[in-house]
């Protein structure tokens, strides 16, 4: 446990020497995530996308920073984590035959999907440079 303390002072340390884009970008993915709490008891891919941020993705973040030594692995384990989860939102949520895009919640499936979809190509490059060697 004491792995997912030191990584989240890793994080914040990082994050400080991060261009201000990119710490907005991080604050805006915070916020459309927290919003997510609003539907935790009544939608499935809000329990999903909470739920894997919260037990699966901070975890495998933590253990692969503590692993490697690195936290820009971190943008592995979202290539593995979040596709899954923007399948889901984007098949039922989005896109679904019972998907409803002007409710509260349909709004928030279509700026979650875009979210991660812009995160993931993001974790893409940064994955790439990793293996490069080039970051």
């Amino acid at each position: 446990m004491e792995f997912i303390f030191e990584f989240f002072g890793e994080f914040r340390e990082q994050a400080q020497d991060l261009p201000d884009w990119v710490n907005m970008w991080m604050n805006f993915m915070f916020f459309v995530y927290a919003t997510g709490l609003l539907f935790i008891f009544h939608k499935w891919g809000a329990r999903l996308a909470v739920g894997m941020m919260i037990f699966l993705n901070v975890p495998a973040s933590a253990f692969v920073t503590d692993l490697t030594g690195n936290i820009d692995w971190i943008a592995a384990v979202h290539l593995v984590l979040w596709p899954p989860v923007l399948y889901y939102l984007l098949t039922r949520d989005v896109f679904g035959p019972d998907a409803k895009p002007r409710s509260f919640y349909g709004a928030w499936a279509i700026v979650m999907s875009a979210t991660i979809a812009i995160s993931l190509a993001f974790d893409s490059w940064d994955t790439i440079r990793l293996i490069l060697g080039t970051k």
